[in-house]
């Protein structure tokens, strides 16, 4: 994509139009009951604790391109 201020939604479309795009929710306080509608919504989820990124992907977690 090229370098802008703000990039548009037709921007991401045009970027996007051969690629599968994933989404992730990156949260430092996340309630067990959210974490997991969100993985069953297909989206990953990133917790940050302690300066330390963690990428929680269970093993039976299927993520959704959309």
């Amino acid at each position: 994509m090229a370098a802008k201020t703000k990039a548009t939604h037709a921007d991401w479309r045009r970027y996007c139009k051969d690629k599968a795009v994933y989404g992730i929710l990156a949260s430092v306080d996340l309630p067990a009951e959210l974490r997991e509608r969100v993985l069953k919504a297909g989206f990953y989820v990133a917790r940050i604790h302690d300066e330390v990124f963690e990428l929680d992907v269970p093993a039976n977690f299927k993520p959704k391109a959309y």
